[in-house]
């Protein structure tokens, strides 16, 4: 029974991993930036927690996998609408080799 319990949760986790994923508008994991890496890292980590507990029941970590979904979702259109919001959480970009020169201070 247990490896059955493992094998539906494993399963529902998946399916929401990806429809999550979906939400949030991410093709590919070179897309993701900083926040959106430390996003998919914590809603996998909540994955394996409720993939690993057994007394409790999905929702208690099915619930939170969805809200960092729609908390980055949110934050997205944020960083979309104000720059200064998206220069403190994305950072600013730094030119490294400018008319095939190096920079090295940058």
């Amino acid at each position: 029974m247990e490896l059955f319990t493992i094998i539906i949760k494993t399963c529902i986790g998946y399916l929401t991993l990806i429809l999550i994923m979906r939400f949030m508008g991410k093709r590919e994991i070179g897309q993701l930036n900083l926040f959106d890496l430390v996003i998919l890292l914590t809603i996998v980590d909540l994955l394996v927690v409720g993939i690993e507990n057994y007394e409790k029941s999905f929702l208690l970590w099915i619930v939170p996998i969805i809200l960092l979904g729609v908390i980055q979702k949110i934050i997205a259109i944020l960083l979309l609408k104000f720059s200064f919001f998206r220069s403190f959480i994305d950072g600013r970009e730094s030119l490294i080799i400018n008319k095939g020169q190096v920079i090295t201070k940058n």
